[in-house]
């Protein structure tokens, strides 16, 4: 699920709903600016670092370019669940669907060891807040 945008596409497809890859992607980036500013507010260490620096050993990680940033909040949480959001307010007939494909999204990275639990956790608060704030900017 690096692709976040592209992840949620063969829904949005299927489901006959009118929105691009390129809106999807807008707000992928307009959330990137808050999910820097987060992490390196926090700054913690990716459970990868933690490992090695305990001496950890068989603690594999995917190698995965998208998490070399601090670990919290998890970027790919906020962005999945604030795309999933913004899809069920289009078209709340399949909600469930795009909001299960977010926390899919969100659980992935903890299933490659790029996140803690909290992450995810936070990222879901930070997503929430994120979608208040879209719907009053675009309303």
């Amino acid at each position: 699920y690096d692709d976040i945008p592209k992840a949620f596409m063969p829904i949005i497809q299927k489901n006959g709903l009118q929105v691009s890859n390129e809106k999807l992607k807008d707000i992928y980036t307009q959330a990137s600016k808050f999910i820097t500013t987060l992490k390196y507010k926090f700054n913690r260490p990716r459970p990868y670092q933690i490992a090695k620096h305990y001496g950890i050993k068989d603690f594999e990680i995917h190698r995965l370019d998208s998490a070399q940033s601090p670990s919290y909040p998890s970027g790919h949480a906020i962005q999945g669940y604030l795309i999933g959001d913004y899809l069920s307010h289009k078209d709340p007939s399949n909600s469930e669907e795009y909001l299960t494909k977010g926390s899919d999204i969100a659980e992935s990275r903890i299933i490659a060891k790029a996140h803690y639990p909290s992450d995810k956790t936070y990222g879901k608060e930070v997503a929430r807040v994120l979608f208040r704030g879209m719907k009053k900017w675009h309303h």
